[in-house]
């Protein structure tokens, strides 16, 4: 519903919603909801992201030291590799250590999605304060309400 100030909008728009049974949405209600919007699952989705961040550098770093000891070990020493030990062809496969595969990776960035529109809210409302939101945030900020 569109009108001047004072003119009933929110007024009629609760009406309607409640008789036809659809969410009411009041945009001034709704942006400052999701400005302040659950603040212990943003600072759990941060730890995550920080989390994962760690990891993808650990993980790196461990590959670079792989890298750099093979590289060393091919420079140091030119003579033969001993022959390793191979287990007996009567061997069961119990007795053979089977190496554990690498959990794919679950996070998505639909986990991000609620906490990415918040962020964008909060940037937009620090640099034009006395500005209108672009159509595109707007509906970015509905669709998240509605979801």
């Amino acid at each position: 519903m569109t009108g001047p100030p004072g003119s009933g909008k929110s007024f009629y728009g609760l009406q309607l919603s409640e008789h036809f049974n659809v969410p009411h949405i009041h945009l001034k209600k709704m942006l400052d909801e999701i400005v302040h919007w659950n603040q212990e699952k943003e600072d759990g989705i941060v730890k995550r992201r920080e989390v994962s961040r760690r990891m993808k550098d650990q993980e790196d770093k461990i590959k670079e030291e792989e890298r750099r000891s093979k590289s060393t070990l091919s420079n140091q020493s030119k003579t033969p590799p001993k022959p390793v030990e191979t287990a007996p062809a009567e061997a069961t496969t119990e007795e053979v250590k089977k190496v554990p595969e690498p959990k794919a990776d679950t996070d998505s960035d639909d986990e991000y999605k609620d906490i990415d529109i918040k962020r964008k809210l909060k940037e937009f409302n620090a640099a034009h304060p006395d500005e209108r939101m672009s159509s595109d945030l707007i509906n970015e900020a509905v669709t998240w309400s509605l979801n």
